[in-house]
């Protein structure tokens, strides 16, 4: 009796020692790629969703609390293969209070040594920073000494404090600041005891408040949370980079294993 065979016979072989050496040489060569890009993605959405974060926690933030304050290093395919995101050093100094929470004194951050000095007229306010621009404290406070005390300054500056309306620091209103005097008309005449010759056209107007201390007693910005959940994407990155230089290698030989 004849043996049975099939009608068709079909047989296939792979040579798996090439393939072993093309996946020794991808992860020798594409594996870190897909890594260092990955791991670098993970930084570039921390540092967005920390600047978006910023904006909610902050009051009308300027550039120098949110688009300057984070730093970052790219992980390196030659070097150290760790990205890094953190906060700038002058940032810190507001940011601690955000992330740790704890009472802010006179010191720490900005001018004022005995004060914590807030500003609240908008010419006075730095874009930079979102705090007092340079050197108006030392300003305000010379306008608003007594005359004949307080340090010497030069005839030109005096004489430009003397156009400009006077400042006063006290209580007023239930705020604690340095309050620009009202506009006043002029004398109608001689002065003459118990009769009044000048009248205020406006109320005084707070340039500057100020403060003894302020409380950070809820933490309102979570750094390691926002960068911890950016974190979490990690594997899909990489999982989608390997996916891709591999797609690629196998495109470009044919989806051979010659």
């Amino acid at each position: 009796m004849a043996s049975q065979r099939p009608l068709v016979d079909l047989r296939f072989r792979v040579n798996t020692l090439s393939w072993a050496r093309q996946l020794q040489g991808f992860a020798k060569d594409e594996l870190p790629f897909a890594a260092s890009y990955s791991l670098n993605g993970v930084v570039f959405a921390a540092r967005d969703a920390l600047r978006d974060e910023a904006k909610k926690v902050f009051d009308r933030p300027a550039d120098f609390t949110v688009r300057n304050a984070f730093g970052y290093t790219r992980a390196r395919l030659n070097g150290d293969m760790t990205a890094r995101i953190y906060i700038r050093d002058r940032q810190s100094a507001y940011y601690a209070f955000q992330i740790r929470g704890g009472t802010r004194v006179p010191g720490n951050i900005g001018p004022g040594q005995t004060w914590l000095f807030m500003p609240v007229a908008e010419e006075l306010v730095d874009p930079a920073s979102g705090g007092l621009r340079r050197n108006v404290l030392r300003g305000l406070s010379r306008r608003a000494a007594p005359k004949g005390k307080g340090t010497s300054v030069h005839r030109t500056t005096r004489a430009r404090d003397a156009k400009r309306r006077g400042v006063f620091f006290t209580p007023l209103w239930g705020t604690q600041g340095i309050w620009e005097r009202p506009e006043r008309t002029k004398a109608t005449g001689p002065r003459r005891r118990g009769v009044r010759q000048v009248h205020n056209l406006s109320a005084p107007r707070l340039l500057v408040a100020a403060y003894p201390q302020e409380e950070y007693r809820r933490p309102r910005f979570d750094f390691q949370g926002i960068v911890r959940k950016a974190h979490e994407d990690l594997p899909i990155r990489f999982d989608e980079a390997v996916r891709q230089r591999l797609g690629r290698i196998l495109s470009d030989r044919g989806l051979s294993g010659r």
